[in-house]
């Protein structure tokens, strides 16, 4: 189920013709009702077995789909005519900044 998941929204992304696709297809899949976003939430079911073979799946999976749409954007000619769009989309912003306790004085 999930690799027959993953093969789709590849395909998906590959035949994405410009980023509002790409947009719509991240939706499709990490929204707040996605895809994946249910499968993930549907793990608490699962017995403890099934939860750490599945979860650890359903992550990779999810990178690597991330991976691919980031991938697309920096491809895209649209984006290097569009410089307001961001370079990257995930599910976990990077953290870029130093807390005021670990900076220096």
């Amino acid at each position: 189920m999930l690799n027959q998941l993953k093969q789709k929204a590849l395909q998906e992304i590959r035949q994405a013709k410009d980023i509002k696709a790409l947009e719509e297809i991240y939706r499709q899949y990490f929204g707040r009702k996605g895809e994946l976003t249910e499968i993930l939430r549907s793990l608490k079911d699962l017995t403890e077995e099934e939860r750490k073979e599945k979860g650890r799946l359903a992550n990779q999976i999810k990178k690597e789909l991330e991976e691919a749409i980031n991938n697309e954007l920096r491809c895209s000619p649209i984006r290097s005519s569009m410089p307001g769009l961001p370079i990257q989309w995930s599910a976990r912003p990077a953290m870029r900044w130093a807390h005021i306790r670990t900076r220096s004085a």
